[in-house]
């Protein structure tokens, strides 16, 4: 089976969550591609959605409470 690509979307206080996802999915067919929001910056980084905009393919979305602050 071809590997599938999934983006990896979420606030980057959970990027030990993410990197936890990839890891236990590691020996699978999936790999992931890491989208992440900061917060605030001296300049705006692009969004979530800019940056995922051009990925075909599936999306996890991690909500928590820090996405959502």
């Amino acid at each position: 089976m071809e590997p599938v690509l999934i983006a990896l979307a979420y606030c980057i206080d959970n990027l030990p969550l993410a990197e936890g996802i990839a890891q236990a999915l590691s020996s699978t067919r999936y790999s992931f591609q890491h989208f992440y929001c900061k917060k605030s910056q001296s300049r705006p980084p692009k969004t979530l959605a800019e940056q995922l905009q051009y990925h075909e393919g599936p999306i996890i979305l991690l909500i928590s409470d820090n996405f959502l602050k």
